[in-house]
């Protein structure tokens, strides 16, 4: 495994151990956002060591996100630098996604989502 998984009660905060983000380790946080959904979790991925972007088609973090929320689930990426800062200013995903320059950050807001679904859905 390629990742760090930290579980909450509400969430999963995904940390990638590599340094790359390849089309392999796309495919395995793939998966992980999917275990993380069928255990009814949102996810936070934190990018914190990937300096490096070797895959073209990051749009797969706008299908992610779009599934994700229209399933009543926050998705928020953070620690993001380098090359896939970069390509996602690129690809103009920052106007998009729900990106966070650090982690508390990202939970702070993964936490806001979970109170205003609560709110909302008691209406």
């Amino acid at each position: 495994m390629n990742c760090k998984i930290d579980t909450r009660e509400t969430f999963d905060i995904i940390t990638p151990i590599n340094t790359t983000l390849d089309s392999k380790l796309a495919d395995e946080l793939s998966k992980l956002i999917e275990s993380s959904r069928e255990n009814d979790k949102s996810v936070i991925l934190n990018f914190e060591n990937i300096s490096t972007l070797t895959i073209d088609k990051i749009d797969m973090f706008l299908h992610t996100h779009t599934s994700m929320y229209s399933d009543n689930y926050s998705f928020v990426l953070c620690e993001i630098k380098g090359d896939l800062k970069h390509k996602i200013h690129e690809n103009e995903l920052d106007d998009i996604l729900n990106i966070a320059p650090t982690l508390i950050e990202a939970i702070d807001i993964v936490s806001m989502e979970d109170v205003e679904r609560e709110l909302l859905g008691g209406e």
